[in-house]
């Protein structure tokens, strides 16, 4: 019920549909076909584009709902017309509902609210004849229990209603992760100032929560509703938001020329007992394994005209470089982040990252993924004194093709295997790689070893190598080693979703220019032309290898794909000879005309106002994947709770088992991208109780009545945790609710 799911053929599709109407039964089968319309709804595109995915009996039926009217997916706008055998007319029962529950009116209050409207005459007879039909003649309030409220919820005025109101919901999970005890360690606030510390940041997670990337899109907002989520008149505006995160950057200036050292400056210690606390809440064994890996964030781009009359060539002058730490045993979770200039290298951060993760967590690291751009011999042996186990993909360099080439067809052993469906539906297991541990041959020119792993491609024969360091990974076999250093591309994923959540947004900083070395002398002139004619010999001798390569393929030494492989090595050595051989060319100038080269120039930005933004925005983001996991979870249950009812009430263990694992595999094939986007969108009513102390928020009931009990379970789940919403006057406990579903 996903993409790749659409995508199968119609014998599979025929048959998980089979097993999930057997299982749950049709109903349940039908509402979670509403959840998927739903959920597709919030995209116009998915919309259009699921009518060429594919001939299966799935597609044909959800082609069918598509071109129906939308009684099945429908908000509450789109809904079925009510019986005609109610007491009043179907567009009337609507409105009676939205003012039993959003209003909390009685009879009475409803038929002269309604005369006040729009001139609706009801007579408080037919409005309790309704309510009597609709089964709501006793409705006081939520259905929910509210055993910690001290008393009846307020009455919810009109202006309560806030399309942001999902947003509210993220609470409970940023007070797990720990935001309301690293906040105060950026509070810049004086007696003078009109917003609060606590307002300020929270106006900054909840527009980010938005959907907003930049601190100007804060005027984007709806102000009036987005300040009833925030609990106050008004909220602060980007010039303010602005002035404040310049006012913290300030603060930790002074502490820095006051000589405090780095770790015990504001912004240092805040990003690091944030990132503390969110790998904390992510469980002991969070930071057991891990990815490292780097990604250059541009800042500014510099285009110059070629010599052809088209040709433009881009390079960056300004840029960041963005670490990146991610859990290899709780996916997706970030346990740490940093931001360094564009010349900074991932080996040199490489055992400062693992170091910290060690100190958020408490455990030792055991083993860390990377790719070849952190690979040198320093990090291999650095790695391998301290125990901390290190897989990393080898560089392409002659030694190490060597090493990879003479490894014996006999040294190899089946490896990863590829999971295939046929035609037919059947599943089979075809051989993908082949592995061959070398045991600790030669990987460099200074005559290093290390263990050395040899993955070859069954269909095409290509062969690749990893290396493997550190105490922890003697144990593990060959095949274990490559399956764990796969999952390193969960750390590219999280790159690319935080792009699209505007996490590389450069949002103000200072940037200023130094020199990274100084104007060559004459000596240093001299040896650079040196240096020059070797690169000049080491260029030619590269295209006399490549021409040597191509003479051998000629000759029928070699196949077509082996000299490709054996070009692409070549291309890229010649390129870093390139490289080198102009930087060497660029300090010559520089040394004769006193001409700067552009590539010498380091540019310097204060990354500490990007760095505490980006820190929430990793709050906000992590809250929504914990409540859309929390509503999964409730969906779950709420399928095995319906499944056991159509059982009669009582299923054995060994069913309730099954049940349990059909439901979280069902739920897990749900697309939450664009159910997670339809949720928070719903909006609501938030409503203060100042006597009781008390913020109630209810959303709108959800067209699919699989969301609807989900969303009611969820609130359970919530009220049971009692959150604390900070407001300017005071903190107030967070009730949830959902309204009901209007009946018909």
């Amino acid at each position: 019920m996903d993409w790749t799911t659409l995508r199968f053929s119609t014998a599979w599709a025929a048959k998980r549909q089979e097993r999930l109407k057997a299982t749950f039964g049709e109903t349940i089968y039908r509402d979670l076909e509403a959840v998927v319309l739903w959920g597709l709804g919030a995209r116009a595109a998915d919309l259009q584009g699921i009518r060429g995915l594919g001939r299966s009996s799935l597609y044909e039926h959800l082609t069918a709902l598509l071109d129906a009217p939308p009684a099945l997916a429908g908000d509450l706008a789109d809904a079925a017309p009510a019986p005609a055998a109610l007491a009043v007319a179907p567009a009337v029962a609507g409105r009676i509902v939205e003012l039993l529950v959003g209003h909390r009116l009685d009879a009475a209050g409803i038929a002269a609210q309604l005369a006040a409207q729009d001139g609706t005459q009801v007579s408080v007879m037919d409005v309790q004849a309704y309510l009597q039909q609709a089964g709501l003649a006793d409705y006081r309030d939520s259905p929910l229990p509210r055993p910690t409220l001290p008393g009846p919820p307020p009455q919810p005025d009109a202006a309560g209603l806030t399309r942001y109101a999902a947003l509210l919901w993220q609470v409970p999970a940023l007070q797990t992760l720990g935001l309301a005890r690293v906040l105060p360690l950026l509070d810049v606030t004086s007696a003078t100032t009109h917003y609060s510390h606590q307002l300020r940041c929270q106006t900054l997670l909840f527009a980010l929560a938005a959907g907003k990337v930049h601190v100007a899109q804060v005027g984007e907002l709806v102000e009036d509703e987005f300040a009833a989520v925030l609990g106050s008149a008004r909220y602060p505006q980007r010039s303010d938001l602005h002035a404040y995160l310049d006012r913290i950057v300030a603060h930790d200036q002074a502490a820095a020329e006051a000589g405090t050292p780095v770790a015990e400056r504001p912004v240092a210690r805040f990003l690091r007992e944030s990132q503390a606390a969110m790998t904390q809440a992510a469980g002991p064994t969070a930071g057991r394994e891990l990815y490292v890996d780097s990604h250059v964030i541009p800042l500014y781009t510099e285009k110059a005209v070629a010599q052809t009359k088209h040709g433009i060539w881009q390079r960056v002058v300004k840029a960041l470089v963005k670490v990146c730490a991610v859990s290899a045993t709780v996916l997706g979770r970030v346990l740490h982040v940093t931001l360094g200039q564009g010349d900074t290298a991932l080996g040199s951060q490489l055992e400062a990252v693992v170091t910290q993760v060690e100190q958020a967590t408490g455990q030792p690291v055991e083993m860390v993924g990377v790719d070849r751009g952190a690979l040198s011999q320093e990090v291999l042996e650095t790695f391998d004194r301290r125990g901390t186990g290190l897989v990393v993909w080898a560089d392409d360099t002659p030694t190490v093709r060597q090493a990879v080439a003479e490894a014996p067809q006999s040294a190899f052993v089946d490896g990863e295997y590829a999971t295939v469906r046929r035609s037919d539906g059947k599943v089979v297991q075809r051989l993908k790689t082949r592995v061959a541990d070398l045991s600790a041959p030669v990987i460099n020119a200074r005559g290093y070893c290390c263990r050395t792993t040899v993955v070859e491609d069954v269909r095409t024969g290509h062969r690749a190598a990893f290396h493997a360091v550190g105490q922890p990974t003697v144990d593990r076999t060959a095949t274990s080693l490559l399956t764990f250093l796969r999952g390193k591309q969960g750390v590219a994923e999280e790159f690319k979703q935080g792009r699209a959540w505007g996490a590389d947004a450069f949002c103000g900083g200072e940037i200023t220019s130094e020199l990274k070395r100084a104007r060559p002398t004459a000596a240093e002139v001299t040896t650079l032309h040196t240096q020059a004619r070797q690169l000049k010999a080491r260029w030619r001798a590269n295209l006399a290898e490549e021409g040597a390569a191509v003479a051998r393929w000629r000759a029928g030494e070699v196949t077509k794909r082996a000299l490709n492989d054996l070009r692409l090595g070549i291309r890229r050595r010649r390129q870093r000879i390139v490289t080198d051989w102009r930087a060497t060319e660029a300090l010559i100038r520089w040394g004769r005309a006193d001409v700067v080269p552009p590539s010498q120039v380091r540019w310097v930005v204060d990354t500490r106002k990007m760095s505490v933004l980006g820190q929430l925005q990793a709050f906000s983001r992590q809250a929504r994947r914990a409540t859309l996991a929390q509503l999964a979870q409730c969906m779950a249950e709420v399928l095995v709770a319906r499944a056991v009812a159509t059982r009669g009430g009582s299923v054995s263990p060994e069913v309730r088992s099954q049940l349990i694992q059909e439901a979280h595999d069902t739920v897990q094939r749900l697309p939450w991208g664009q159910v997670g986007t339809r949720f928070f969108a719903q909006g609501g009513w938030v409503a203060k109780a100042s006597e009781q102390r008390v913020m109630h928020v209810t959303l709108k009931p959800f067209g699919p009545l699989l969301m609807q009990q989900a969303c009611e379970r969820l609130c359970t789940h919530l009220n049971a945790q009692a959150p604390i919403m900070h407001c300017q006057d005071g903190d107030y406990t967070l009730h949830y609710a959902c309204q009901p579903r209007p009946p018909g």
